[in-house]
This record gives structure tokens, C-alpha cells and sequence, in this order.
């Protein structure tokens, strides 16, 4: 805990987020995980442009599903290869689409809004804290349902959004 207060003051008055990563160990030990290594990183969190709360954003579709999904892992790699695409496409994000289902952005939750229910992947994506968080405020107002989101659905969405601890709640 002193160590993360310290990294956040070096920050200064910046909104900042902590990412904690726990290594399977050395590469030369004999066994996995026989020596994992915690790594502590504070970081300034992005500022986006007011208009893409206000307006929206595009977003590209790729045929993917992460390996080990409910996994919270450094493995961007797939993100990373999109990126000349997304710009050519002028996309904001990735959103993985897997045999037919909605899954989850490259680095965020996907939800719709059929009506006054909310719906949102249930399988092969990240639970997320801020994910957890957001369909605990929603159960009080609206039909929440956690189930696979279909493509084929598209038409009959009336909304949607992404959201991450770092972006918030993006239409």
C-alpha cells in the first residue's frame, strides 16, 4: 500500500490508475509460478474528447475470442496488430465478434439496450470491477440480462456502449 501511494503522489494532481501484474515467475525456474514477480504501475489515466461522450464512437468488428477471456492478462497483441486498420476504418475500438456473438472491445465491456433492458456478454469475456459495478446501478432501473449478444440481434438494438475503468461509459 505505501508503495502504490508513493507512485500515485510522484503523479501529482493527475487522475491516476494503478495496473498490477503477477508474472508465472522466472523463465529459468524449474517450475512455473515457483517464483512469480509483482510488478506495480501507476499511471496517468487518458483524457478523452468531451465529444465522444456527447456523439459516440465507431467501432470495427474482428473475429476473435481471447484465450482464457475471464483472465485479466497483459495480452494486447491482437489490439496492437488492429491498430492500422482501426485507423483506416476510423474506429475508436476493436469489438470481438466470435461465431455469430457479441463478446467484448479489445480493452472494454460491450452492452446494449433492447427497449428498457439491458443486456450484455455473459461468456467469454472479463467480469471487470467496473463491468460488476455498472450492472449492479443498473439492476436498480432497468432488466438486466447477462446472455450472449447476437449479431443477427443488430437491428433491434436502440442503443449501445462500451465501458472501462479508464473510459467510463462510451455510447
Amino acid at each position: 500500500l505505501a508503495t502504490a501511494k508513493k507512485l500515485i503522489e510522484e503523479l501529482g494532481e493527475k487522475e491516476a490508475g494503478l495496473r498490477m501484474i503477477v508474472t508465472g515467475g522466472s523463465a529459468h525456474a524449474k517450475n512455473l509460478l515457483e517464483r512469480p514477480r509483482f510488478i506495480l504501475i501507476a499511471e496517468e489515466l487518458p483524457v478523452y474528447p468531451v465529444e465522444i461522450y456527447e456523439k459516440g464512437v465507431k467501432l470495427m468488428t474482428h473475429e476473435f475470442e481471447r484465450d482464457l477471456p475471464f483472465v485479466k492478462s497483459t495480452n494486447y497483441l491482437t489490439g496492437f496488430r488492429l491498430i492500422p486498420e482501426k485507423k483506416e476504418k476510423g474506429a475508436f475500438e476493436v469489438l470481438y465478434v466470435w461465431r455469430g456473438k457479441f463478446l467484448e472491445c479489445s480493452r472494454d465491456n460491450f452492452f446494449v439496450f433492447r427497449g428498457d433492458t439491458l443486456a450484455t456478454p455473459g461468456n467469454y469475456v472479463l467480469g471487470g470491477i467496473t463491468r460488476q459495478v455498472l450492472l449492479s446501478v443498473a439492476r436498480e432501473r432497468f432488466r438486466v440480462e447477462e446472455r450472449d449478444v447476437l449479431v443477427e440481434e443488430v437491428d433491434e438494438i436502440d442503443e449501445a456502449f462500451l465501458a472501462s475503468t479508464s473510459k467510463q461509459i462510451v455510447p
